[in-house]
């Protein structure tokens, strides 16, 4: 019970209206008053506040000419008042009157109805002084009752829990079965539920189960007993106290709902979700009152959430916050639904959520936490841009100062992020300026320090980072911004100077910094040439931090150390550096790296099996990975290497659509129609000839494997010699084509030709390969290739017309050339010699 709910209790209005009436007949003037006091009398009992306050009001006034204006009359104007929530307006009449009213006859209804007036104003400490010892100074008064459960009301909102139960005790007494105690014992429970005290509070409301729980006492005692069974986790008893609200018939829906809430959040926290939504579809069917079906929908939302509909939760969460666009309770859903999706790390959906609420609620709510969301989201999808502009929106709706420069700080590491380091270093230098706290500031600093640095400032970014040093050598930022320091001198091969830095790093900021310190000077060695001393520092650093999976300074040691044993002469050991890094530190950045040149290395090795395995792993694990285009490609390699084409074909589409941007696209391209001609998809490796060809066009050997394509696909359709000519025609229209291409071109041409029967221009185009190569001084193997098939062919076709002295001569040219070929061309001309004699006299 409450005094707000239960006031109308606090005054036996019939038998002072009777007193009212009967006192105003005695002195009144006119009928007149007496009808307006009549009716406001019965405007209060029928709680028509409204009616009753200009009634009243209109007595007074007639009755102030007379000076009959009494307390009575003045308690009525009150109790109209509080029941139009006109609470300042009530007190303040009571406060005039009371000097008047605590002197006459019924000094004590006056001084409850100001306890009253002070409790409704939420003037706790006013309304305990008045209210306190009602019952010792008015031991005859009939409000005494509702004077202690005042009492109680105002001791609760005190925070004297304990004494407001002590209060009610008193009160009920310990006839705990009289039934005009009823809504004092649930209150008394209530109270000691609310005060800690749940043993207590149990032992008064279970005595009261035995009030049917289609009453509204029973409905009461089971909503507050099962509230406490819940909170103990005692189960099953709060299925029992719960399970006739929701089954039973005429249960309010007030009671049913808290009912069915409960049930079922009792059934989630036993991880029985399907339960639990049972329960809550079930009670969606019962409940009449659409806010309360809404509020359902909501907590079954909720629920799905956890489930992993996301979808259908989010629709019922829609429904409930469409309800609720006037007011804050749906703007605080709709924020929670966002945060929600964005902690399960489905950003695309959280960001459709915070953008919902910036849409619904930009003129009913705080702006910044739903800019911050959506910059968070940005983010993780990599969106930096858009991240950037989100959380510069969240700093300008920031109201604290510090918030502010958080969010600043946010939308310079997204810009950061995406690699705009301009913007971000001035994003970095406002937050600064903004932070109030000494740290944040010099977090910002120290970043605007990276920008330069990434922006290869070197000069500006050393600088600053001994700005960042100075400003506190014993901030945790001072190590890092020497670090960096070092790193710059590194960077610009100052090595003396470096390793300067790196020592005294290892001097004054012991055993925390000494790895990083003692990998610099590692890599000093290892850039020196010191390659056994490079590898004793690695050693070191391992000793110093041991074997951990998220130690990047160990994972880069292990990998160096790899390289150093390659330097030495010893690719074993190499091998299995790299591979310590990636079974010890799979999460470390150096991982995909150590995993590259552990394929690289079988692959140069011809261990292509093995290769393609590793290659396929790295593009698997880390695809993010500056290397994972790259480890797409060298294992479609390994794939053609070992035969495997249909496999080469998917590992080259894979990197062409997951890595649109990558500098091996055009090489992947390539391989991709190489694995179609092996397939003998010779149609398909045309077109993606073409495309090479159409983005790259000096790319010789798309060129040539198009041309080869239409060269083979011309056994069946002799049109396409046609047009492997043109295709090799465009080579040798190219200026920038090497000699040894121009040879092949030509004789492709020449074996096109002579497919189409056209033997005097393919005996045209065999010999300009042939006069050619012989007057370039810089002949090449593969030039020699191309001259001695062009020969051949040549001095077949001249044997074709039976002239066997021009045959001859054209083998004697390979003869001459001194090349492997000419011991064939040497034996056939014998043969021909042999063969006809007389036309060699």
């Amino acid at each position: 019970m409450s005094v707000k709910s239960g006031f109308c209790r606090y005054v036996p209005v019939l038998l002072l209206c009777a007193a009212w009436l009967a006192a105003d007949a005695a002195g009144a003037e006119n009928a007149s008053s007496n009808n307006f006091l009549a009716v406001a009398s019965a405007a209060l009992e029928d709680e028509m506040y409204e009616i009753a306050e200009e009634n009243i009001r209109q007595y007074l006034e007639l009755a102030a000419g007379g000076g009959r204006t009494q307390t009575e009359h003045i308690i009525m104007l009150a109790r109209a008042l509080r029941g139009r929530k006109k609470y300042p307006e009530m007190l303040e009449l009571l406060v005039r009157n009371r000097q008047e009213a605590e002197s006459g006859h019924l000094a004590g209804a006056f001084a409850f109805w100001l306890a009253l007036a002070f409790y409704d104003n939420a003037r706790w400490e006013a309304s305990w002084e008045q209210i306190n010892g009602f019952e010792s100074r008015y031991p005859g008064s009939a409000l005494i009752p509702d004077a202690i459960r005042l009492q109680a009301d105002v001791l609760l909102k005190l925070g004297r829990e304990s004494e407001a139960a002590g209060v009610l005790q008193r009160l009920i007494g310990k006839n705990e079965h009289d039934t005009e105690h009823v809504d004092d014992r649930l209150f008394l429970g209530q109270v000691l539920a609310g005060s800690g005290r749940t043993g207590e509070a149990v032992a008064v409301l279970e005595k009261m189960l035995s009030f049917p729980p289609d009453t509204s006492a029973g409905q009461k005692c089971r909503g507050i007993l099962g509230r406490i069974y819940t909170g103990r986790e005692e189960w099953q008893k709060a299925r029992r106290v719960y399970e006739p609200l929701l089954n039973q018939e005429n249960i309010p829906d007030d009671y049913r709902l808290q009912a069915i809430e409960a049930l079922a959040e009792i059934a989630a926290s036993q991880t029985n979700y399907g339960e639990a939504l049972i329960i809550l579809e079930k009670g969606e069917r019962l409940l009449t009152n659409p806010p309360q079906k809404n509020e359902l929908g909501l907590f079954q939302g909720r629920l799905l959430l956890k489930t992993g509909k996301i979808d259908e939760g989010t629709a019922l969460i829609h429904n409930f916050v469409r309800s609720q666009t006037t007011n804050a309770l749906g703007a605080e859903v709709q924020i929670e639904l966002a945060q929600t999706l964005l902690a399960g790390g489905l950003n695309e959906k959280a960001l459709v959520e915070f953008q919902n609420f910036l849409e619904t609620f930009a003129a009913r709510a705080d702006l910044t936490e739903a800019y911050r969301g959506k910059g968070t989201a940005l983010f993780n999808l990599g969106r930096y841009h858009e991240a950037a502009a989100a959380f510069g929106k969240a700093g300008e709706t920031a109201g604290n100062p510090e918030k502010k420069a958080e969010y600043l700080y946010c939308a310079a590491d997204a810009f950061f992020a995406g690699g705009q380091f301009k913007p971000a270093a001035d994003m970095y230098a406002l937050a600064a300026a903004a932070a109030s706290s000494a740290h944040l500031a010099n977090m910002a600093r120290f970043q605007v320090a990276e920008c330069q640095l990434q922006m290869e400032n070197l000069a500006e970014a050393e600088k600053s980072f001994w700005e960042v040093y100075d400003e506190d050598p014993a901030d945790t930022l001072a190590p890092r911004a020497l670090l960096r320091i070092a790193d710059i001198l590194l960077r610009q091969n100052k090595l003396r100077a470096a390793e300067t830095v790196y020592v005294w790093i290892n001097l004054d900021y012991g055993v925390q910094w000494r790895p990083r310190s003692i990998y610099g000077r590692g890599v000093i060695a290892y850039r020196s040439g010191r390659f056994t001393e490079a590898k004793d520092y690695f050693a070191d650093v391992l000793r110093q931090t041991g074997l951990a999976g998220d130690n990047e300074v160990a994972a880069a040691a292990t990998y160096m150390a790899g390289w150093s044993c390659f330097m030495l002469d010893d690719p074993a050991e190499a091998r299995r550096r790299f591979a310590s890094v990636v079974s010890v530190y799979p999460r470390s950045a150096k991982a995909p790296e150590a995993l590259f040149r552990l394929g690289e290395h079988d692959y140069n090795c011809g261990h292509y099996d093995s290769a393609e395995k590793l290659f396929r792993r790295l593009a698997d694990d880390y695809p993010l990975s500056s290397l994972a285009a790259d480890s797409l490609f060298w294992a479609g390699r390994a794939a053609l290497m070992q035969n495997e084409f249909k496999k080469g074909r998917d590992y080259f589409s894979a990197l062409i659509k997951k890595y649109p941007g990558s500098s091996k696209k055009s090489e992947a391209r390539y391989f991709q129609g190489v694995a179609l001609c092996e397939l003998g998809r010779f149609d398909a490796a045309i077109l993606v000839f073409n495309e090479v060809i159409r983005q790259s066009p000096d790319h010789e050997r798309a060129a040539f494997k198009k041309a080869d394509c239409q060269f083979i696909l011309g056994s069946d359709e002799s049109q396409r010699y046609e047009e492997a000519v043109n295709s090799y025609q465009f080579i040798l229209d190219r200026p920038e084509r090497s000699a040894s291409a121009r040879l092949q071109a030509r004789y492709k041409i020449g074996r096109c030709l002579e497919k189409l029967g056209k033997k005097d221009e393919a005996l045209a185009r065999y010999l300009q390969v042939v006069y050619a190569y012989l007057q370039d001084e810089a002949q090449t193997p593969s030039g020699n290739l191309w001259f001695a098939r062009a020969a051949f062919n040549a001095a077949a076709i001249m044997e074709d017309k039976e002239q066997w002295r021009q045959a001859v001569n054209i083998y004697q040219r390979v003869v001459e050339a001194d090349i492997p070929a000419g011991n064939d061309a040497r034996e056939r001309i014998d043969a021909l010699r042999a063969k006809h004699w007389l036309l060699f006299y």
